[in-house]
């Protein structure tokens, strides 16, 4: 009897095991596509803090978000909350767009357009103003217009008609405070000077877990 007992203990915990792989083994990667040549483009690294204010459930929320880009190619957020606890990856390429939200397993994607960000997240910029921002560049897009510093560096950008404006201030030593005014959030960024990006095949690549609702938008 007790030699049975030995024997089962560890083809449970091995049992175990496969059941957890199981569950968490991503159903689907996502690569985002290259529309164009990527080999000359400027690729960097930021680590970010950022306050967001969420005026119309009137909740704040701190988190951290390492910010890999491809400059007017690729995006890829990895959010974070307190004790490192991961809790969104956001990628976006010329025609793509997909947001994961681990603590609501909802994954939520679509073609890219301007308003994207508005659908997904009601935050009315258009997702090629990420570039902007961490680029420090003005925003293109439909009634957006920029005003420029003394070393005509972009530092606001303004859409009157939607309420909305984005700031860039405290340029010291590579680093910045970004402001995103909106009549629906609010949200204070902080960036740490860039780093070089080493890209591999795993770099842009978006895993999907088992199991989680998909919204197309």
């Amino acid at each position: 009897m007790m030699k049975n007992c030995f024997l089962f203990i560890p083809l449970l915990i091995v049992n175990i095991f496969i059941q957890i792989s199981c569950q968490t083994k991503p159903v689907k990667t996502l690569e985002l596509g290259n529309k164009v040549d990527i080999s000359k483009l400027p690729k960097f690294y930021w680590e970010t803090k950022a306050q967001i204010r969420d005026l119309k459930r009137k909740k704040n929320n701190n988190v951290s978000i390492d910010f890999l880009a491809i400059k007017n190619a690729k995006i890829r957020l990895e959010i974070k909350a307190t004790l490192g606890i991961q809790v969104g990856t956001l990628g976006i390429s010329q025609e793509q767009f997909i947001a994961v939200l681990y603590r609501q397993k909802n994954v939520i994607q679509g073609k890219m357009d301007e308003k994207v960000l508005t659908k997904a997240f009601n935050l009315p910029i258009p997702p090629e103003a990420l570039y902007s921002i961490a680029f420090d560049e003005s925003i293109k897009g439909t009634q957006w217009k920029c005003n420029y510093d003394n070393l005509k560096v972009v530092s606001l950008c303004e859409n009157e008609k939607q309420q909305s404006r984005v700031e860039w201030s405290n340029r010291v030593g590579g680093g910045k405070l970004v402001k995103i005014y909106s009549p629906t959030i609010e949200v204070d960024w902080f960036f740490k000077p860039p780093q070089v990006l080493e890209i591999n095949e795993e770099t842009f690549k978006v895993e999907i877990p088992n199991g989680y609702k998909v919204t197309n938008i």
